[in-house]
């Protein structure tokens, strides 16, 4: 009886998402931090398995101009995170349009399990400074555990 034959592995470059928390904690985002921070993980795993002919990268961006962001922050609030870092502007779509542009390319033929942050330079410097209030907030979302000896 023979074994049958592994699945073909795929041929290209993958690309994965991850967002500057995985790099840098703040309060209240144990959870959150750790799923972001599996990525890397899997970013050297399938390098090892699906290398040479797959080259697998994670992007970690910082904050991004969407309308999500600003309806959650609005005018003053983004205002207020693009002076808190070193280029003093937010991130655009397109910048995170071009940095996968470049992966995809041949230019990148050498890069592979790259971490490859584009977050203008501090998007921890932004989390360092963030107000009391977010991290109040973060918290109340989350109840703290219970002890073996509260429950």
């Amino acid at each position: 009886m023979t074994s049958p034959a592994p699945p073909p592995r795929p041929k290209g470059h993958g690309l994965l998402q991850g967002k500057t928390v995985l790099i840098t904690a703040a309060a209240g985002t144990a959870m959150y931090g750790a799923a972001k921070a599996g990525l890397v993980n899997l970013t050297q795993s399938l390098a090892a398995e699906w290398g040479p002919k797959v080259r697998v990268n994670v992007v970690i961006t910082g904050l991004i101009t969407t309308p999500t962001a600003e309806e959650y922050y609005g005018p003053r609030g983004m205002q207020n995170i693009a002076d808190r870092l070193p280029l003093k502007r937010m991130g655009q779509p397109k910048d995170i349009a071009q940095t996968y542009l470049f992966l995809a390319s041949s230019s990148s033929s050498y890069v592979s399990v790259a971490q490859l942050a584009v977050h203008g330079g501090g998007e921890p410097a932004f989390i360092r400074t963030m107000d009391k209030s977010y991290t109040y907030r973060v918290q109340k979302s989350y109840p703290p555990l219970k002890t073996e000896k509260e429950s």
